[in-house]
């Protein structure tokens, strides 16, 4: 993509809302998660019934990643103390210790504590398989027996944070991730110069980034270190940025998030089915589990009315909310 391709004045025409579209929408989800059955081995559903019975039973539950999980990985269970807790209030969460896990369950109310101990994570390795269809955070559920939830993960942040960043400028926030360690990033800095240069029109810009990555131009501002960037964009009114762990926090922290994203996806390894192909349906039939429904999506190369070209006016549309899904939960989450 060149920075001329950002600047174009082509007919862009991305879905517009409206109760017959809303209609449509429903339609297709609920007729596309019919094709959807789980299916798994006999023995797969032997051992999964022993497992979740025991925990059950013991009233106790450990969850995480005894391998290495990075903050993505690990917001997709961030949602489970809740849920557990949700069943009985006698039964207590433990979470695998590690750095990411320690920066993302902080203050979190329904854990009862961390461990390093790996006998009772599923296999010693982690909470359980990804079940079912949806995404990631529901699929984590269903593995429990819990059989619906929001598409999201679950933060908390303390007073004593908010206090940290309660000064804020006469612009709502707006925070962008640049670059991501699994997807790197789909344009240059010069185009992320000019999609900054548009964010500062109506929006205060901080760049949330690692201490050596690149600052890009234009930005209002820089934050680095993992929490210290969650609880900023705790306050932000939208996140710009790849498909990477911040979009994670953000739908946890419920901040509306535009996705720039390329084709490269297509040829990744975690592409499953799911519902998600009515949204991207230049993946053909495919989704990419960890992407949220609530979110809206901009894209470099293939791209659909629902998901449109990235240009100074689809961003702009994104920010305000005429991009699918709108922010609108009647849209994203039907079917679910």
């Amino acid at each position: 993509m060149h920075l001329s391709d950002f600047y174009s004045k082509s007919p862009v025409s991305p879905v517009k809302l409206s109760d017959a579209f809303l209609e449509k929408n429903r339609d297709e989800i609920i007729a596309h998660q019919k094709n959807f059955k789980i299916t798994c081995r006999p023995f797969f559903k032997i051992k999964r019934f022993f497992y979740i019975t025991q925990s059950y039973l013991r009233k106790k539950f450990f969850i995480g990643q005894a391998s290495f999980a990075g903050l993505g990985d690990t917001v997709l269970y961030s949602h489970l103390p809740r849920l557990i807790k949700s069943l009985s209030p006698d039964y207590q969460v433990f979470i695998y210790e590690s750095d990411v896990s320690k920066i993302v369950f902080a203050n979190n109310p329904y854990i009862d504590g961390f461990t390093k101990d790996k006998r009772f994570l599923w296999k010693k390795k982690g909470s359980g398989s990804d079940y079912g269809s949806g995404h990631f955070t529901q699929m984590k559920a269903r593995f429990l027996g819990i059989k619906t939830c929001l598409p999201k993960g679950e933060i908390f942040i303390s007073p004593e944070e908010k206090e940290r960043v309660s000064v804020l400028p006469s612009k709502p926030i707006a925070t962008l991730q640049a670059r991501g360690k699994t997807y790197g990033s789909p344009i240059t800095d010069e185009i992320w110069s000019a999609v900054v240069k548009e964010l500062r029109g109506t929006h205060y810009v901080i760049q949330l980034k690692s201490p050596e990555e690149t600052t890009i131009e234009g930005v209002d501002q820089t934050v680095s270190g993992m929490r210290e960037c969650i609880v900023q964009q705790s306050v932000a009114k939208v996140h710009v940025g790849v498909d990477s762990g911040f979009t994670h926090t953000a739908a946890a922290l419920n901040v509306p998030v535009v996705v720039i994203m390329d084709k490269i996806a297509i040829n990744r390894p975690l592409i499953i089915e799911g519902v998600y192909q009515l949204v991207l349906p230049q993946l053909k039939g495919s989704h990419l589990a960890f992407l949220y429904p609530q979110h809206s999506y901009l894209c470099v190369g293939p791209s659909s009315s629902k998901a449109p070209l990235l240009t100074q006016e689809t961003l702009r549309m994104a920010v305000d909310g005429e991009i699918y899904p709108f922010g609108n939960q009647s849209v994203w989450n039907m079917g679910i």
